[in-house]
């Protein structure tokens, strides 16, 4: 028993080492990731335009679908077009014509990343009886860095463009360990495709992280983002406290 109780002292401070070394050569922060299914790049989308838009002119129009008969339409938002959106929301709206979106990626602390591509894919989408809603802005158009994305059921149509309306390629961009970068994503259903009266749609940011190919999904949490084409429905225009017609 004593020769044992020898053996093992004798080994215990080198399984000790190799205990250390192993744990210690582990990559904890990515070991923890896994444990803790997240993702290897951080990632936000932003729907709310007061949001996006904070601090800026009241110069950006956010039209909404609503399926209620004009008579059941309550009065528009108070204050700024930016509201729309969650005005319609309550009222189980949709977006029309366009849509913004703020998508912001990080890098975690030790990876570093490359977003290689965005790919968007749509389909169509029936649309009940119903109203496309505008409030009535005015102003300058606004310009900024943003993908502009045109939707098609059979050719979805993504540019990247910086202020002025140049045409940057490519797409590709490369964040640091712990870096980040924004980019506003504007989305347009233009009327082209006469049979679609509204398209189902979601995007992905395909990443490389290390070596591996990653890819983010940019979608309505968990779900299609929904938006109503152009000239499918007809319009009302918030003017003078009432929904009316739009001027010819």
């Amino acid at each position: 028993m004593s020769t044992f109780l020898d053996l093992l002292l004798k080994a215990w401070p080198p399984i000790v080492t190799f205990i250390l070394g192993a744990i210690g050569g582990l990559r904890w922060p990515r070991f923890w990731r896994r444990v803790r299914q997240k993702s290897d790049v951080q990632y936000y989308i932003e729907q709310d335009p007061q949001i996006i838009y904070a601090n800026t002119p009241d110069w950006v129009s956010f039209p909404q679908f609503v399926a209620r008969r004009r008579e059941a339409v309550p009065p528009a938002p108070a204050e700024k077009a930016t509201e729309m959106p969650q005005w319609a929301a309550q009222l189980d709206g949709y977006a029309a014509h366009n849509m913004d979106l703020l998508v912001t990626i990080t890098a975690w602390e030790d990876r570093d990343i490359v977003v290689s591509a965005l790919r968007v894919a749509a389909k169509k989408r029936n649309l009940p009886d119903g109203f496309v809603l505008v409030r009535p802005v005015g102003g300058a158009s606004m310009e900024f860095k943003r993908m502009e994305v045109t939707l098609s059921t059979w050719a979805t149509s993504v540019l990247s463009k910086v202020p002025g309306g140049k045409i940057v390629q490519p797409f590709a961009f490369q964040l640091d360990r712990g870096e980040s970068a924004q980019f506003h994503l504007i989305v347009e259903a233009n009327g082209d495709e006469s049979d679609v009266e509204a398209y189902e749609w979601t995007a992905t940011l395909d990443l490389i992280v290390g070596d591996k190919h990653r890819q983010v999904r940019i979608d309505n949490d968990g779900k299609p983002f929904v938006l109503v084409n152009r000239g499918k429905r007809p319009e009302l225009w918030w003017i003078e406290n009432s929904w009316r017609e739009p001027p010819v």
